[in-house]
């Protein structure tokens, strides 16, 4: 599984970033994490607010600041 926070560094961002790490450490999940503030791969996207989650290429998440249980359900497949 492959997670990208795309995002800059404003405090929602590096919140965000913050929590997606716990909810790795949580699932014990090999996932690969990465953060992107490449604003050509947010249009790519078609994003129009930041920040966002794409998990294996597909966007999940935008605008919004994501708890840990919430990114804990995404990256486990949990509906």
């Amino acid at each position: 599984m492959r997670i990208q926070l795309l995002g800059d560094n404003c405090s929602t961002c590096s919140m965000l970033k913050n929590n997606i790490e716990l909810a790795i450490e949580r699932e014990k999940s090999l996932a690969e994490f990465s953060q992107i503030s490449d604003p050509e791969i947010f249009v790519s996207y078609g994003m129009m607010s930041l920040p966002g989650i794409a998990i294996d290429g597909k966007l999940r998440s935008e605008g919004r600041l994501l708890s840990v249980d919430e990114v804990v359900v995404m990256i486990s497949g949990s509906p």
